[in-house]
């Protein structure tokens, strides 16, 4: 099938498997604790009006409805097939539904790509019957519950419960995380529009879901779990959309470390690709790539409701000074600004609490609240009029006699009215008929831990204030990517980086002794000495450099020294290139790089860098073309950036000179792509003016 054909009908399979007028169960059992009677029982419980066809020759009805031996006998053709067989009649069911003209499969086993082997090979399979017309969701996965149109196709925990519609929609490459995320979200007060465990991904992907759900009305906000993209470049594009829509993805990808790694593909069979590639990539495209379940949730509840920065800062409000306190060092940590109040505001809060000597922001309404609780209303309507507050942040706990019940009825009440913000901690436990309830209730979202809050805060702050700068980035980024493969052959590493612009320490290449005394003449004392050799990347471990060299002399016998360990180490008497450079004074290292990711593209890497720099991995990644946006957001991830400002003697380092070498960087990238799949510039020395820097060391891969 062309693309327009193949995207035609994955739509057309999403469709089936959210919107099925008719669902076959092959596999069905009248015991309702069992994987065949729990979508029978789940279909019913959240009121599924379509048609319900068990299938299963061992019995004339299940549960109240007729039981049909096999596909062919049914009186229509289903939209959807779950399959819930033994995995030997996996392949005769799914020929069947072929058969019969069924759009798509719906199968709940596992022993496929999981598995090594015969799995793949069986996985390999069922990608075929997408070809032939039958898209499949799974395998390896517990179903799929769109809340929107009260299908539960599955035995996930939450398919039982009545589910609160709402406007997230879940997919989760692990069904049990998909459980988990829900069940939580539910928890905190929040609805759903769609949760899908979409397992190995042998046909239907992420991408697709997410693609289809962008013209859903009842979606606003994409929450996903993934271990792995089968098609990298497809998502990113899908993200892209999704962005320009203005629908956030709240993205959790495993893979952060070789054990996650190897789980990933044990688990679904996911190869998860390089970590810190694919974020910097997903984040270039406006997602919100979170390292927890909790943020998971978090994140996705502030996004979703509906609200939007109105340039103004966050108001604290709190039952609790200590826990007030606390949040204005979260908030200090974490970068997000806390609103000064007005006067006018000041004086409102001054009526309502008289006794109170600090009526700062954070802002403690003390014990006075519970024998005056219509101070509570006064105190949030005055924040929530303030031009300066577009977020407000209200710390509930249990209150003598719960008092906090009527505060948490006041509080919806004012964001139903107010363009503000509005976020919710609970800061104790819950016990029935609490504040807590009568918020969740309500769909208001609770939080439960501080940090996690916050954080949800400052993700839908940077969503929503880069948004308009990340889509007109995009468009730049399109236009530079035209001129991929366009850049002029390299002689040497050297020559392709200084070729690009990027500063380089004056050096030239020797072979052993000839030619040293006409390099020395044209460099000033000190110099280094290296092996100029691609075999070769840690010189330093192998006693192939020397530094401080100050005369002739000492450079003639560090070259014989450096030759007798290379030809032992590489096993050759072959003379091997030498390289004399003068040495590029500075206590201030970088690392630039590329590395080619397959499916993404030319990534482009800054860090900390020097003979530490792998032990430390103090970096950020982001794929060329970049743009302006992508190198400083590069600079603000660096944990170690503080060491490029002014400090005990060291100048400040112009942050226009990084941003600048990082664009030269990415647009040699662009124009090498196809030639090259990896180069390394450590270190880049950063001279103790911090007004210039110089590569010292530099390594490429070619094609």
């Amino acid at each position: 099938m062309d693309s327009a054909s193949t995207a035609a009908s994955a739509r057309a399979g999403v469709e089936a498997l959210l919107k099925p007028r008719s669902v076959a169960i092959v596999g069905a059992t009248p015991r309702v604790e069992a994987l065949g009677g729990r979508p029978i029982v789940n279909l019913r419980t959240q009121g599924f009006t379509g048609k319900i066809y068990p299938v299963n020759p061992r019995y004339e009805s299940i549960l109240g409805l007729p039981c049909y031996p096999d596909l062919k006998s049914l009186p229509e053709v289903p939209d959807l097939v779950l399959v819930l067989v033994s995995q030997d009649r996996v392949f005769a069911t799914l020929d069947e539904a072929l058969e019969v003209g069924a759009r798509t499969a719906l199968v709940f086993g596992g022993g496929f790509a999981e598995m090594a082997g015969e799995g793949v090979a069986r996985q390999d399979r069922l990608k075929s019957y997408a070809g032939r017309g039958l898209r499949i969701c799974g395998p390896n996965c517990n179903g799929v519950f769109s809340v929107v149109n009260k299908t539960a196709l599955g035995f996930a925990p939450t398919f039982e419960f009545p589910a609160r519609q709402g406007r997230i929609a879940i997919i989760s490459q692990s069904g049990a995380i998909n459980t988990s995320i829900s069940s939580r979200a539910m928890d905190m007060g929040l609805g759903f529009s769609h949760l899908i465990a979409s397992g190995n991904e042998a046909d239907l992907e992420a991408a697709d879901y997410v693609e289809y759900l962008l013209d859903d009305p009842a979606t606003e906000v994409f929450v996903l779990y993934i271990e792995g993209f089968k098609n990298p470049a497809r998502f990113l594009r899908v993200a892209q959309e999704a962005l320009r829509r203005g629908k956030p993805i709240v993205l959790m990808k495993m893979g952060r470390t070789p054990s996650s790694q190897h789980v990933a593909l044990s688990h679904t069979g996911s190869m998860t690709g390089s970590y810190e590639v694919i974020v910097g990539a997903l984040r270039q495209r406006g997602v919100i790539v979170v390292e927890s379940m909790d943020d998971l949730c978090g994140v996705a509840s502030v996004l979703a409701s509906g609200k939007r920065p109105q340039g103004g800062a966050m108001a604290v409000v709190s039952l609790s000074g200590g826990m007030a306190g606390i949040i204005a060092d979260v908030c200090h940590e974490r970068g997000l600004p806390l609103a000064r109040f007005t006067p006018e505001t000041a004086a409102a809060i001054s009526a309502q609490l008289p006794g109170v000597a600090n009526l700062d922001n954070p802002l403690d309404v003390t014990g006075q609240v519970v024998n005056e609780p219509e101070c509570w209303t006064a105190c949030i309507d005055a924040l929530a009029h303030d031009p300066g507050v577009d977020v407000l942040l209200s710390v509930f706990s249990i209150t003598a006699n719960q008092i906090e019940r009527r505060f948490a009825q006041d509080t919806i009440a004012l964001s139903r009215r107010s363009p503000v913000l509005p976020v919710q901690i609970w800061a104790s436990g819950s016990p029935p008929h609490c504040g807590f309830e009568v918020l969740r209730d309500a769909g208001m979202t609770v939080h439960t831990r501080i940090d996690e809050a916050v954080r949800a805060i400052v993700a839908w702050r940077y969503y929503w204030t880069t948004r308009d700068a990340r889509i007109a980035a995009m468009d730049v980024q399109e236009a530079r990517g035209l001129l991929a493969g366009s850049g002029k052959p390299w002689t040497s590493a050297w020559t392709l980086i200084e070729d690009a612009g990027i500063p380089v320490a004056r050096h030239a290449v020797v072979r052993h002794r000839d030619g040293i005394a006409a390099a020395l003449a044209s460099m000033r004392m000190p110099v280094a000495l290296k092996i100029e050799s691609d075999a070769i990347s840690h010189k330093t471990e192998l006693n192939a450099l020397r530094l401080n060299l100050r005369s002739e002399a000492e450079v003639l016998q560090a070259c014989d020294e450096i030759a007798a360990t290379v030809q032992r180490h590489l096993g050759s008497e072959v003379e091997t290139p030498m390289l004399v450079q003068e040495m590029a004074v500075g206590r201030r290292e970088l690392i630039l790089g590329l590395k080619h990711e397959p499916g993404v593209g030319l990534a482009v890497v800054v860090g900390m860098g020097g003979i530490f720099s792998e032990a430390l991995r103090d970096i950020a990644i982001r794929v060329a073309p970049l743009t302006l946006l992508d190198a400083e957001e590069m600079l603000d991830e660096l944990r170690a950036r503080a060491l490029l400002g002014a400090m005990r003697g060291l100048g400040a380092v112009p942050r226009a000179l990084l941003v600048d070498l990082l664009m030269k960087l990415s647009d040699l990238a662009v124009r090498q792509t196809g030639r090259i799949t990896e180069l390394d510039i450590n270190p880049l020395i950063v001279r103790d003016d911090g007004q210039s820097v110089a590569a010292v060391d530099v390594l490429v891969s070619h094609v």
